[in-house]
C-alpha cells in the first residue's frame, strides 16, 4: 500500500461465520474516479445476517467480480465489470447468475455505449449525451411535455443537439420471478422495449411488445405497447389481443389510448369480453380525463360501460376522484346502474379513522361476479342491498357494514338469507359485529310455516383489532343451524339434505385462527352416503372444543323408520377445521348399509340391512370404513357380469382359489377417497344373486351361510374372498 500515491496493491482476506471475502488486485484513489483493477471473491455470504436483505428463504451468496473501471470523471468513466459463477444458495433451490457483464465505454465527444448483458435480460444504451446532464435533460423533457411541473426557466442550448437509445431484452426471468415473486410472475423470453430520444426535434419514440405476461392465473397475451410525440403532446398506444382473466372468462382486443400535454391527460379503454367462448353483447368502455396540480390529482371519468351477458353496467351519475400529495382519496358521488340494480360509491378515505368511503348496493346480483370465482372454485347467487364503509388508515384498513344477500346459494347450495351488521368503535379500536342467517324451514319440514323465514344461526360480539392472540369474542346461537353448508367440503362422500343443530357456542381467537367452542344438538337430520346411497337419520348431542367435535351416542335410524338402527361414538380432529380426520364407531342393529341399484352400478348393487360393527376412521380424502357384520332380513346382494366381456374378466371382480381366499390378500394401491373393508357374516337372511346375462335372465340365486371380504371404494372398484356354502 502506498498511502503518498494513495493507491492499494496486494491481497485482502476477511472472513467470519457470515462471510469470507478475497481482494486481490489494485485501486488507484488519485483520480477524481478511482482508478480500479481487481477480482472480489465472495464466498458464503449470509445476506439476512449481514441486514441487506430480509428473504425467509436465508439464502447464501458466492462468485466472483472482476472489476476493471478507469477515468478522470462521471462523463469519461471506461471499463467493464464481470460477474462470474455467481450463485444464491437456499434449502430449495440454487440460483445461477453465470455470464454476467457490465460494459462502460465513453470519449471526448460524448458518444457512449453502455450495456449489461446477462442469462436473465439484456440492456443496451448509446447515444450522444454527458451522464453529468442528466437533471438538464429530465428538465428538458418537462419543459417540453409538462412544463407547468417546472417552477423556473432553464437553458438547454448544449444539449439539443444529443441523442439518447435505449434497448432491454428479456431472455430468462425466471430465477428473478422465483426469487421476488415465488413464480408468480412470467415473461415471454424476447419481450423487448426500445427507446428513442432527441431533445432537438422534440422526438420520443417507445416501442414494447410481448407475446406473453402472466402473473398467477391472468394472463396477458400479445401485448404491444407504440410512445410517440407530436409537438408537445406525447400519444401512447396500448393493445392487448386477449387478457385471460378465469377458465371462462377473458377480454379481448383490448385497447389503452392516451395523450398527455402539460397538466391534462385523456385515457380510453376498449375491449370486448368473452364468457365460455361466448361473446358478449355489448363492448366495455372507461374513459376519463385526468388534471394535474401542485396539491392533487383530479381524474375525471366521463365514458363507463361493463358488458354483463347481453346488458351492460352504465354510468347514472359521475364526478370526480382526487389523489392529494399525502395520499389521501376523495370520491365524489358516483353511480352505476344496470336494470333495478346499482352501485354507489361516495366517500373519503384519508388517513383518518372517521373518514369513510362508503359503497352502496341495491339488489345488486351476486351471479355477475362468478367469472372471476371460476378459478377458486366458488359460485355465489343472491341478491345484496346494504352499504359497506371503509375506513383507511397508515396501519390498516376496516370495513364497517349494514347489508342484506336475499337467497344465497353458495356453490348451489342453498344458504338462505344472511343479516350483518358492524360498525366501527373507535374508542377500543374495535368492531361489534352482529348478524344472522335465516331460511325457510317449510320446504323441508312441511310443518305448515309456509314463506315463513326463521333464523337458524345468531352472532353477536367485539373484533379487537390491535389484539394479536384474543381479537375476537364473539357468541352463536344455533335455533337451528342447518349442517348443509358443510356439502361443498363433503362431496363425493356424503350429502347432507339437511341436518339441524340447536345450542350455543363462542368464537374467540383470531380471525387467521378462531378457536370454537359450545354444546349442541342435532335434533333431526336427512344424511346420505354417496357411494352406498343410504339415506339415515342421526340425532343426539354434539360438543365442540377449539381442535375436536365429539359425538357421544348418537342415535342412528334408517331414515324413514322410527325403529332405533345404531348408535354412533367419536370424534373429529382439526386444525382449524382443515385436515380433518375422523374417528368414528358405529354399533349397528338393522342398519342400511347398502342400497344401490344397476342404474347406480351396473356390476354389483342391491339392499343389505345388517348389524354389528362399524369403524370410520381418516381424513375427508382419505377415509376408511371397516366393518363386521351380519346381514338381516330383507337383504338382497346382486354380483353381475353382464358388462363384462368374458367372465373372469370383469375389470371390478376377480376370481381367487377358495383354498387361498383366507390366506391370501391381494395388495392394492392406495387410493384417495372413500375405501370400505366389509366381512360379511352370511345367513339364509341375505339372498346372493349372480348374473350372467340380464337380458336372458340368466343367472343363480342363492341363500347360504358363509364369511365373505368385501374391499370396495368410490371409484368404483370391488373384490370379494372368501366362502358362502
Amino acid at each position: 500500500m502506498n498511502l503518498d500515491k494513495k493507491i492499494f496493491k496486494g491481497d485482502l482476506s476477511a472472513s467470519d461465520e457470515n462471510a469470507q471475502l478475497t481482494f486481490t488486485g489494485q485501486i488507484n484513489f488519485d483520480n477524481k474516479i478511482p482508478d480500479m483493477n481487481f477480482i472480489l471473491c465472495l464466498d458464503n455470504l449470509n445476506l439476512n445476517q449481514l441486514h441487506l436483505t430480509n428473504d425467509k428463504r436465508n439464502g447464501i451468496l458466492s462468485g466472483n467480480i472482476d472489476i476493471k473501471v478507469n477515468g478522470e470523471s462521471i462523463d469519461d468513466i471506461t471499463g467493464e465489470i464481470n460477474l462470474n459463477n455467481i450463485q444464491y444458495s437456499t434449502k430449495e433451490r440454487i440460483y445461477y447468475f453465470n455470464h454476467s457483464k457490465i460494459l462502460l465505454n465513453q470519449d471526448n465527444f460524448h458518444h457512449k455505449t453502455f450495456y449489461f448483458h446477462s442469462d436473465f435480460i439484456d440492456l443496451d444504451i448509446q447515444g450522444k449525451f454527458k451522464l453529468s446532464d442528466g437533471e438538464s435533460y429530465l428538465n428538458h423533457f418537462m419543459q417540453t411535455f409538462y412544463p407547468s411541473f417546472l417552477k423556473g426557466k432553464y437553458n438547454y442550448h448544449e444539449i439539443k443537439n444529443d441523442t439518447f437509445q435505449l434497448g432491454i431484452k428479456i431472455k430468462n426471468l425466471e430465477p428473478i420471478s422465483d426469487l421476488f415473486t415465488n413464480g408468480k410472475l412470467f415473461v415471454q423470453p424476447n419481450t423487448y422495449l426500445k427507446i428513442n430520444y432527441h431533445p432537438k426535434d422534440l422526438e420520443l419514440v417507445a416501442d414494447f411488445h410481448s407475446t406473453l405476461i402472466s402473473y398467477e392465473k391472468i394472463k396477458f397475451i400479445n401485448n404491444q405497447l407504440q410512445v410517440n410525440s407530436a409537438g408537445q403532446q406525447l400519444n401512447s398506444t396500448l393493445k392487448i389481443q386477449k387478457i385471460i382473466l378465469s377458465d371462462s372468462l377473458y377480454l379481448s382486443d383490448v385497447s389503452v389510448c392516451s395523450h398527455s400535454w402539460d397538466n391534462l391527460a385523456r385515457t380510453n379503454i376498449e375491449w370486448q369480453t368473452f364468457r365460455d367462448s361466448l361473446k358478449y353483447t355489448y363492448n366495455g368502455q372507461i374513459g376519463f380525463s385526468s388534471v394535474f396540480y401542485p396539491h392533487a390529482i383530479y381524474i375525471i371519468p366521463d365514458a363507463f360501460e361493463i358488458p354483463v351477458g347481453k346488458d351492460k353496467w352504465t354510468a347514472e351519475q359521475l364526478n370526480p376522484v382526487v389523489i392529494d400529495t399525502a395520499g389521501n382519496l376523495d370520491f365524489f358521488p358516483l353511480k352505476f346502474v344496470r336494470q333495478n340494480q346499482s352501485v354507489t360509491v361516495q366517500g373519503r378515505l384519508h388517513n383518518n379513522e372517521k373518514d369513510e368511503l362508503k359503497i352502496s348496493f341495491n339488489n345488486f346480483e351476486l351471479h355477475q361476479i362468478n367469472p372471476l370465482l371460476s378459478d377458486v372454485g366458488t359460485h355465489l347467487k343472491g341478491n345484496l342491498n346494504g352499504h359497506l364503509n371503509w375506513h383507511q388508515t397508515t396501519k390498516k384498513f376496516l370495513i364497517s357494514s349494514d347489508i342484506i344477500i336475499s337467497d344465497f346459494y353458495l356453490n348451489n347450495y342453498f344458504i338462505g338469507d344472511i343479516k350483518t351488521y358492524t360498525a366501527y368503535q373507535p374508542l377500543n379500536q374495535s368492531l361489534f359485529l352482529r348478524g344472522n342467517l335465516s331460511y325457510n324451514y317449510s320446504n323441508i319440514l312441511n310443518d305448515g310455516l309456509s314463506g315463513t323465514k326463521l333464523k337458524y344461526l345468531d352472532f353477536e360480539g367485539i373484533y379487537y383489532i390491535n389484539k394479536k392472540d384474543s381479537a375476537l369474542d364473539i357468541d352463536i346461537e344455533a335455533k337451528p343451524f342447518n349442517l348443509a353448508i358443510l356439502n361443498p367440503i363433503l362431496k363425493d362422500i356424503m350429502t347432507v339434505d339437511y341436518a339441524f343443530l340447536q345450542g350455543k357456542g363462542r368464537i374467540t381467537g383470531t380471525t387467521q385462527k378462531p378457536l370454537i367452542s359450545g354444546n349442541f344438538k342435532m335434533t333431526d337430520s336427512k344424511i346420505k352416503t354417496d357411494f352406498l346411497n343410504t339415506y339415515h337419520k342421526i340425532t343426539g348431542n354434539i360438543e365442540v372444543f377449539p381442535d375436536q367435535v365429539r359425538f357421544e351416542e348418537m342415535k342412528i335410524y334408517n331414515y324413514g323408520s322410527k325403529e332405533l338402527a345404531g348408535f354412533l361414538n367419536g370424534n373429529i380432529f382439526h386444525n382449524n377445521f382443515s385436515n380433518m380426520r375422523l374417528d368414528f364407531d358405529v354399533s349397528a342393529k338393522n342398519l342400511l348399509v347398502l342400497n344401490t341399484n344397476p342404474l347406480i352400478n351396473k356390476d354389483y348393487y342391491g339392499k343389505i340391512y345388517a348389524s354389528g360393527n362399524i369403524g370410520i376412521y381418516g381424513f375427508l380424502n382419505d377415509m376408511n370404513i371397516e366393518a363386521n357384520l351380519k346381514p338381516q332380513k330383507n337383504s338382497k346382494f346382486t354380483l353381475s357380469f353382464a358388462h363384462a366381456e368374458e367372465v373372469g374378466e370383469n375389470s371390478f371382480v376377480k376370481f381367487v382359489n377358495p383354498q387361498d381366499t383366507l390366506n391370501k390378500k391381494e395388495t392394492s394401491k392406495n387410493i384417495a377417497g372413500l375405501q370400505m373393508n366389509l366381512i360379511l357374516n352370511a345367513t339364509p337372511d341375505l339372498e346372493t344373486e349372480v348374473v350372467f346375462n340380464d337380458k336372458t335372465g340368466d343367472g343363480v340365486k342363492a341363500r347360504g351361510e358363509g364369511v365373505i371380504e368385501m374391499n370396495i371404494n368410490s371409484f368404483g372398484k370391488f373384490e370379494m374372498n372368501g366362502e358362502y356354502n
